[in-house]
C-alpha cells in the first residue's frame, strides 16, 4: 500500500480503489458515501462515466475532518 500522500501528485486525478487507498477506506466505503450523495463525503469528478478523486481534493477533505 503506498504511503498516505507521498506518493500521488498534488495534480493527480484517482480511480475510486486509489482514492480509497490513499485515505485507507474501502472503495465499497466511497461507492455507498457517493450514492448517498452524503455531503460529508470527500468531492468526486465524473468524467463520463468515470468517477475521479483530486489529491489536493482528498487532502483537503481528509484535513478538514482531523479531530484533535
Amino acid at each position: 500500500m503506498k504511503d498516505c500522500g507521498t506518493d500521488f501528485r498534488s495534480d493527480e486525478l484517482l480511480t475510486r480503489a486509489e482514492a480509497a487507498e490513499f485515505l485507507r477506506l474501502s472503495p465499497a466505503t466511497l461507492a455507498i458515501w457517493k450514492s448517498q450523495g452524503r455531503v460529508d463525503a470527500p468531492p468526486f469528478r465524473q468524467h463520463g462515466r468515470r468517477i475521479v478523486y483530486s489529491v489536493v481534493d482528498l487532502k483537503k477533505w481528509s484535513e478538514a475532518h482531523k479531530k484533535n
